[in-house]
């Protein structure tokens, strides 16, 4: 499995971002207090967030399968594989970081 490092949370502008919160004053805590919350996301985020949700996350078919063959005892773990690929992708993360100025 290759993660996506397109999208990195380090680089996310939060400028436009604001948020506004009205609440009952501090007389009547434990009342009913209400309160409202206004975000605006810039949209840099908006145009990944739209992406993100587009994307499917698993195989829920495949999820079913490896559930199977773990409760039926055929299910074999392959630890090299998992480590080649663990050290592949940490890698490529190394790769992806920038250095600390």
């Amino acid at each position: 499995m290759k993660i996506d490092s397109s999208f990195n949370n380090a680089n996310l502008p939060i400028s436009n971002k604001s948020v506004n919160r009205v609440s009952q004053s501090s007389e009547n805590i434990g009342a009913n207090v209400s309160a409202s919350s206004n975000v605006q996301l810039s949209e840099y985020l908006q145009l990944h967030e739209a992406k993100a949700a587009s994307i499917v996350t698993f195989n829920s078919e495949k999820v079913e399968q490896i559930k199977a063959a773990i409760a039926d005892g055929r299910y074999q773990v392959n630890p090299e594989a998992i480590a080649e690929t663990l050290i592949a992708t940490a890698r490529e993360i190394l790769k992806t970081q920038q250095p600390i100025a």
